[in-house]
């Protein structure tokens, strides 16, 4: 049986990226709050690369990348000069 993960602070698991992905666009489409904002950069900072790795999905892929460099910004790398605590690298 496949690992599952879990948000902190939230009921979302997961345990593949695209379960990872649906997770991610269902805490964006939540209202604007400062619970929102810490829970989707939780979601971020809780992705194992080993997901990533794992994934043969192009079309998954591509959706996560695309959240992850230039999605909203609760999900997106910080702008230059503040990447250091980035995950994901370029």
């Amino acid at each position: 049986m496949p690992r599952r993960y879990q948000t902190p602070g939230t009921n979302l698991s997961w345990s593949t990226l695209a379960e990872w992905l649906n997770c991610a666009q269902r805490l964006e489409a939540r209202s604007p709050s400062l619970h929102k904002n810490n829970s989707c950069q939780r979601h971020v900072e809780e992705l194992p690369l080993i997901l990533i790795k794992s994934c043969s999905q192009p079309d998954i892929l591509l959706s996560t990348r695309e959240l992850l460099r230039t999605g909203p910004p609760d999900f997106c790398q910080p702008p230059r000069g503040g990447r250091q605590r980035a995950r994901i690298p370029d």
